[in-house]
C-alpha cells in the first residue's frame, strides 16, 4: 500500500513538472512593446535586483547598470579596436624599416638600371641627342656627323642612268615632259635628296646606311631631267624649289617650263612610298624593342616584387623568433646542446612560414610583371613627347605599380570587401604612392648630403636608400593611418560599429550561458520565448 502510494505521488510531482516547462507563445501588441521600450529605465530598481540575486545566491552579477557605465563600456570596445590599428601601424613601421635595410642588397634596388629617356630610343630622344642602347649611340654619331654626298651615290644609281641613256626611243623629262639628249645634259635626279634623307633623324634611327641608300635611289624616287634643273633644284624639296623665286620675278617653275601637276604626283609618290618604308622600319625596330625591354623590366619588376615578399616574410620571422629566443631560450643563461636543437627547430619554422608565402609571391611577381611591361610601355610613350630622366622613369614606373594596385582593389575587391571598402583602401595604396613618389625626388638631395659626411660618403650607395627607405616607409605608414583616421567614405566608422556590436554580442552571450549555468543548478526550467 505504501508502494501504492509513492507511485501515484511520484506520477503527480512529473505531470506537475511537465506542465511547468511547456513553452508558452503569445503573440505582443506591437503598441505595447513600443510603449514598454519608450518607458524609462529604473536603474536602482535593477540594481536592487541584482544585488539581492548577487547577496542570496552568490552569482555574479554586473557592475552598477547605469548610463555613465555604459559609456564608459562603449569607449573601451572603441580602445580596445584602436590599440588593434595602432599595433598594426607599428609592424608596418617594423616592415618597412627591416625592407629599407635589406633592398640595398637585393633585387629591389632598381636605381643603377634607370637611364635618361628610358629603355627605348624614340625620334624626339634621338634629336635631343639621347640614345638608350649602344647601336643607336653609333647611329647618333652618323647623324650628327657631316653629309656624305658619295654614300648614297652606289652602284645602283650609275647603273639604272645608263640604262635610261641606252633605251630605245625618245627620252623625256620626268619634270617637264620635253624631250632630254641622250647625253651628259640629261641627269639622274632624287626627287626627295639625298641630303633631305641624310637629315631625317627616322632613316638615321631606323635604317642602316646601305638601307637609306637603297630608299635614295629607288626607282619611285630617280627620274630623268635636263641638268640645269637638276643643278638649279640641288637639295632643295621639289614643292620648296618650284616655288622659289629668279631674279627675272618668275618662279622657278615657270622659267623651266616644269609641269606642276606631273611634278606634285611625282613628289608625292616618292615621299609617300618613302614614309611607308619608314614606318614599317620603326614599327619592325621599336615595336620589337618595346617588347624585348616591357619583357624584361616586367621579369625584373617581379622578381623585385616577389623577393621583396620573400626577405621582408624572412626578416620579420627571424626578428619573431630572435624576440622569443631571447624570451625563452637564455632563461638558464647559457648556450648548450638543447638550445641548438631549439634554434634549428626555430629556422625550420621560418623556413616553412617563409614557404607558406608561395601565393603572395607568384601574385606580387604577377603584379610586379604586368606593371613593369606597360610602366615600360608608357615610358616610351612619354619619350615620343618629351625626355624623361632616369628619376622620372622610377616614378612612373613606382606609381604605375601603385595605380594598378589600387585599380585592381577597386574593379576585383577581395572578398568580403565592398565597393566603398575597396576605394577606401585605394586611397591608402595612393597616398603610399604619392610618399614614395616624393621619396624619389628628394633622392639626389638626401644622397648629396649623405656624401658631404666623412664617414658616411664612402658608402653612400647603400645608406641613402636605407635612410631614404625608412624614411618613405614610415612616412606612408603615417599617410596611411592618418587617411584612416579622415575616413572619407566612413569605413572606418562602420567597421568601428560592427567591432562595437560584436564585442557586446560577444559580452550577451557570456552572460546567458551564466545565467543558463545558473538555472541549472537551482533546477529551474528554462522558458523560450
Amino acid at each position: 500500500m505504501d508502494e501504492e502510494k509513492r507511485q501515484r505521488y511520484q506520477k503527480r510531482r512529473l505531470t506537475k513538472q511537465e506542465i511547468s516547462t511547456r513553452v508558452l507563445t503569445i503573440v505582443p501588441d506591437p503598441s505595447l512593446v513600443q510603449g514598454f521600450l519608450n518607458q524609462p529605465v529604473d536603474t536602482r530598481l535593477i540594481n536592487a535586483v541584482l544585488t539581492d540575486m548577487e547577496m542570496r545566491y552568490g552569482m555574479e552579477t554586473p557592475a552598477v547598470c547605469v548610463e555613465d557605465r555604459a559609456h564608459e563600456l562603449l569607449d573601451e570596445i572603441k580602445r580596445e579596436l584602436n590599440r588593434e590599428k595602432i599595433h598594426l601601424l607599428i609592424g608596418s613601421c617594423r616592415d618597412s624599416v627591416l625592407a629599407s635595410i635589406i633592398r640595398p642588397f637585393g633585387l629591389s634596388s632598381s636605381k643603377d638600371q634607370d637611364q635618361d629617356g628610358g629603355n627605348v630610343t624614340t625620334v624626339h630622344n634621338f634629336v635631343e641627342g639621347v640614345a638608350a642602347t649602344r647601336e643607336d649611340a653609333a647611329k647618333l654619331q652618323d647623324y650628327q656627323d657631316k653629309f656624305d654626298r658619295r654614300e648614297y651615290e652606289n652602284r645602283d644609281f650609275v647603273k639604272k642612268r645608263k640604262t635610261l641613256l641606252q633605251t630605245d626611243g625618245p627620252l623625256l623629262d620626268s619634270y617637264t615632259s620635253s624631250e632630254l639628249p641622250k647625253d651628259g645634259r640629261s641627269q639622274l635626279d632624287h626627287v626627295v635628296s639625298a641630303h633631305e634623307i641624310d637629315q631625317n633623324p627616322k632613316a638615321h634611327l631606323f635604317l642602316s646606311k646601305e638601307e637609306r641608300a637603297q630608299m635614295a635611289n629607288a626607282n619611285s624616287n630617280l627620274v630623268m631631267t635636263h641638268h640645269s634643273i637638276n643643278q638649279s633644284k640641288s637639295d632643295l624639296p621639289l614643292s620648296e624649289w618650284m616655288d622659289k623665286p629668279t631674279q627675272e620675278g618668275s618662279t622657278k617653275a615657270e622659267k623651266y617650263n616644269v609641269n606642276r601637276e606631273a611634278a606634285t604626283r611625282i613628289d608625292e609618290t616618292a615621299r609617300k612610298d618613302m614614309n611607308h618604308k619608314l614606318r614599317q622600319a620603326q614599327m619592325k625596330k621599336q615595336g620589337g624593342e618595346v617588347l624585348k625591354t616591357g619583357g624584361s623590366e616586367g621579369v625584373r619588376m617581379g622578381l623585385r616584387q616577389s623577393f621583396g615578399v620573400l626577405l621582408r616574410e624572412f626578416a620579420t620571422a627571424v626578428f619573431d623568433e630572435a624576440i622569443d629566443i631571447f624570451n625563452q631560450g637564455f632563461k638558464n643563461g647559457r648556450v648548450d646542446v638543447s638550445f641548438f636543437s631549439v634554434l634549428r627547430e626555430r629556422m625550420q619554422r621560418v623556413a616553412a612560414r617563409v614557404m607558406s608565402r608561395w601565393k603572395d609571391v607568384v601574385a606580387a611577381f604577377r603584379d610586379g610583371a604586368i606593371s613593369g611591361f606597360f610602366s615600360n610601355l608608357v615610358t616610351f610613350l612619354i619619350n615620343s613627347l618629351t625626355t624623361t630622366t632616369a628619376r622620372a622613369v622610377r616614378v612612373i614606373r613606382e606609381g604605375f605599380f601603385s595605380l594598378l594596385r589600387a585599380l585592381k582593389v577597386v574593379v576585383f575587391p577581395p572578398e568580403g570587401l565592398t565597393r566603398i571598402a575597396a576605394a577606401h583602401e585605394a586611397t591608402k595604396l595612393l597616398g603610399a604612392a604619392l610618399v614614395t613618389t616624393g621619396g624619389i625626388l628628394i633622392e639626389e638631395a638626401v644622397d648629396k648630403f649623405v656624401q658631404s659626411v666623412p664617414v658616411l660618403g664612402q658608402i653612400a650607395g647603400i645608406v641613402t636608400p636605407v635612410v631614404l627607405g625608412m624614411i618613405t616607409g614610415i612616412t606612408s605608414s603615417l599617410v596611411v593611418f592618418l587617411i584612416d583616421k579622415v575616413d572619407l567614405f566612413g569605413v572606418v566608422r562602420e567597421e568601428r560599429h560592427r567591432h562595437v556590436i560584436a564585442r557586446l554580442d560577444s559580452m550577451v552571450d557570456g552572460l546567458v550561458e551564466r545565467a543558463q549555468a545558473s538555472y541549472s543548478v537551482f533546477e529551474l526550467p528554462v522558458v523560450e520565448f
